[in-house]
């Protein structure tokens, strides 16, 4: 499988990779995608709002790494 290689554009140098998702992948990817907003939709919009807020509170103790990150990427 192929690799999408992340470069600091200042340094030139690999940062982080990801697995390229191959063609044949995609359809149970879609598959999956509507399944979700099929799950997404169903919800009230207060379900929404604290789904949202628990994804947040993932992302506060990651969020120096992150913006280190996208600010290397840049």
């Amino acid at each position: 499988m192929s690799r999408l290689i992340s470069y600091d554009p200042l340094t030139r140098s690999a940062i982080g990779d990801v697995a390229q998702t191959e063609a044949a992948q995609l359809p149970e990817l879609l598959r999956q995608a509507r399944l979700a907003q099929t799950a997404w939709a169903v919800l009230t919009l207060a379900q929404r709002q604290q789904q949202l807020r628990l994804a947040y509170q993932c992302l506060i103790p990651l969020q120096d790494d992150l913006a280190k990150l996208i600010s290397r990427e840049m």
